[in-house]
């Protein structure tokens, strides 16, 4: 990088919590079905920081139905975070005012989920198995003190706090059948109009404090869903991140951060607590992972918020796009 770049890019990712003005938890934890029937937890996770105040954020959740999804899931978070670090460093998107405008984010994300799906048949083809077999959703987050970009393909959820209100940050992808979703590397991609559809983009300007990306099987803890509508006598979803889950826990990340706690010690205890903190962990069927970040000392940002931000709206779609996963992802 010039010399003049204002940001000095973190190579070494050890240590993590040490080196940014972020703290950050990832991990996953193996659902109680996976648990009962010994197969693999089918989630993934991955951090990547890239300077002091930028990182990059990417949940995977495996197709239950798909024998070596746990084997896609693992391998997309790897490629995607590497690939969004390097797309963020290239174009020097380092602050709100340096970033791409809303056509041109879609279309390098959707060229990075394309490189993905593309690797991912590489390795199916050495290792003799099929590429659908890999079928994992994809979420991306790419995260500053005043801004976030957001890429996703399928269910999950994913939020972001200005320090006083949390927003939705993206609507997941959800057919007209239950447990019905699309994956990284479905058919998808033969039909320019369904990759439009499919690969979803958003960019916030705005003060982020922290932010939250997780698979299905968090998200009746941390978003309230499943509202009854009394007027229309009907269950509705909100899609609204629950403040009174997320807050705690940043709160939670920042004490072990002053604590001393290395980024394994934090992954540790987030992996603790994803399996037993709350009566819907312990019990969950599904797989969990969630990725929480927050600015350790905000008060050391004093960014104003720049724009009024809207939650996602929920795009139409394609039933031709659609892929059903019967089992639990």
């Amino acid at each position: 990088m010039e010399e003049d770049t204002q940001e000095q890019v973190i190579n070494n990712t050890e240590n993590t919590s040490i080196h940014s003005a972020w703290t950050v938890a990832y991990a996953s934890a193996t659902g109680n079905l996976h648990v009962r029937e010994d197969i693999p937890c089918q989630d993934s996770a991955n951090y990547l920081p890239i300077s002091e105040t930028l990182g990059v954020a990417v949940v995977a959740d495996g197709a239950g139905s798909y024998s070596n999804s746990h084997i896609g899931s693992e391998q997309a978070v790897q490629l995607a975070a590497t690939y969004f670090k390097d797309l963020v460093v290239n174009n020097k998107w380092f602050t709100a005012d340096d970033l791409p405008n809303k056509d041109e984010w879609k279309s390098a994300a959707t060229n990075i989920f394309r490189k993905t799906k593309d690797d991912l048949a590489t390795l199916a083809e050495k290792r003799g198995i099929s590429l659908a077999s890999l079928s994992s959703t994809l979420i991306v987050v790419v995260h500053a003190p005043d801004f976030l970009l957001m890429a996703h393909v399928g269910d999950g959820r994913a939020a972001y706090s200005d320090g006083n209100e949390w927003r939705a940050a993206m609507q997941p992808y959800q057919g007209s059948e239950a447990n019905e979703t699309i994956f990284l590397v479905s058919e998808f991609w033969e039909v320019e109009e369904h990759v439009d559809q499919v690969i979803r983009t958003h960019i916030f300007k705005t003060r982020i404090e922290a932010f939250v990306l997780m698979s299905d099987g968090c998200e009746k803890s941390a978003f309230e869903m499943n509202i009854y509508d009394p007027e229309k006598e009907k269950y509705y979803d909100p899609n609204r991140p629950f403040a009174r889950f997320l807050n705690p826990n940043i709160k939670g990340l920042r004490a072990m951060r002053n604590d001393g706690k290395t980024q394994n010690e934090i992954n540790t205890l987030w992996k603790s607590f994803l399996e037993k903190g709350t009566q819907h962990f312990r019990t969950e069927v599904d797989d969990k992972t969630m990725v929480l970040g927050v600015l350790q000392n905000p008060q050391d940002f004093p960014t104003a918020p720049i724009e009024n931000q809207p939650s996602p709206e929920q795009p139409e779609q394609s039933s031709e796009a659609s892929t059903t996963d019967t089992t639990t992802e």
